[in-house]
């Protein structure tokens, strides 16, 4: 099984919005990227990463 196509959230940002998703979610934090460009959110542990093109995507593996 493959992973589908990572989808941007932001492009050339520091910064990405996290609210865990859905109903059930939590309050929305703007989450700062560490220097290797990575960050993971501490409510959800959804995880986010800048791809080689400088777009900030959710990493789903």
């Amino acid at each position: 099984m493959t992973n589908p196509a990572p989808v941007p959230l932001a492009d050339h940002a520091r910064s990405v919005p996290c609210d865990g998703g859905g109903a059930l979610g939590h309050p929305r934090v703007f989450l700062e990227l560490d220097k290797d460009g990575k960050v993971c959110c501490p409510y959800c542990s959804r995880r986010y990463a800048m791809d080689a093109e400088g777009r900030i995507v959710e990493v789903t593996a």
